[in-house]
C-alpha cells in the first residue's frame, strides 16, 4: 500500500470516530430549546387569532377604492331608478299616455317607456356621481392616510366639479369654471354637513 493511500484511510477512520463520538443534537447548542429549527415548521406560519385566506382576501378586496366605486355606483343606480319614477317617471308618463291617441295598449306602452327613460336617465346620473364621489373620498383618504371631514369635503368637491362639468354641451370656458366651481362648493358643503352631522351627532 502506497503512503497515499495510507493516509487517505487514516483520515477516513478519524472523520468516522468523530462522527460516532459526537453528541446528540439535543445536546448541541446550535439546536438548544431557543432555536426554532428543533421546532416543527409550519409554512405559512399558522396564527390562532388570524382569520382563514379567503377572509383576509375578501376583506382585503372591498377595501379597494375600485370595490367601493362599483357598490356606490350600483346603490346610486337603484336609487336613481326610485327618484325617476316618483319625481319625474310618472307624471311624464300620465302626460305622455294621455296625450296619445289611440287604444289604451298604445297609452300604457308610451307611458311605460317614458317612465323608463326617466328611470334610467335618473340612475345613469345617481351611479355617475357615487362612483365619483366615492372613489374620490378613498382616493383622498388612503393619501392622507387619514379618516376625517376633510375626506368628505374634498371627495364631495371633485365629484361636484365633475358632475357640473357637462362635458358634452358646447358652453364658454368662464361660464363652465364657474359651473364646476359651484358645484363644488355645493357637494362639498354639503357632503361636509352629511359627515358633521353622522360622525359628531351620535
Amino acid at each position: 500500500m502506497s503512503d497515499n493511500d495510507a493516509s487517505s484511510a487514516q483520515r477516513f477512520d478519524n472523520f468516522s470516530n468523530s462522527a460516532d463520538e459526537a453528541p446528540p443534537l439535543s445536546q448541541n447548542p446550535i439546536f438548544n430549546d431557543r432555536n426554532p429549527l428543533q421546532q416543527p415548521m409550519v409554512w405559512p406560519p399558522l396564527n390562532p387569532n388570524q382569520p382563514p385566506l379567503w377572509i383576509r382576501t375578501i376583506n382585503n378586496a372591498t377595501e379597494t377604492c375600485i370595490f367601493k366605486a362599483s357598490m356606490s355606483a350600483v346603490a346610486g343606480g337603484g336609487l336613481g331608478v326610485l327618484f325617476g319614477l316618483f319625481f319625474g317617471g310618472y307624471s311624464n308618463a300620465v302626460d305622455k299616455a294621455v296625450e296619445t291617441e289611440g287604444p289604451a295598449s298604445l297609452k300604457l306602452r308610451v307611458g311605460f317607456k317614458e317612465a323608463a327613460r326617466s328611470m334610467r336617465s335618473y340612475a345613469k346620473n345617481f351611479a355617475m356621481f357615487g362612483a365619483s364621489f366615492s372613489v374620490s373620498e378613498c382616493t383622498v383618504e388612503k393619501l392622507r392616510a387619514r379618516h376625517d371631514i376633510w375626506n368628505s369635503v374634498i371627495g364631495g368637491c371633485a365629484a361636484g366639479a365633475f358632475m357640473s362639468s357637462a362635458p358634452s354641451e358646447r358652453i364658454p370656458h368662464r361660464a363652465r369654471a364657474a359651473q364646476m366651481a359651484f358645484g363644488c362648493a355645493s357637494v362639498a358643503a354639503f357632503s361636509a354637513a352629511i359627515d358633521y352631522y353622522m360622525e359628531y351627532m351620535d
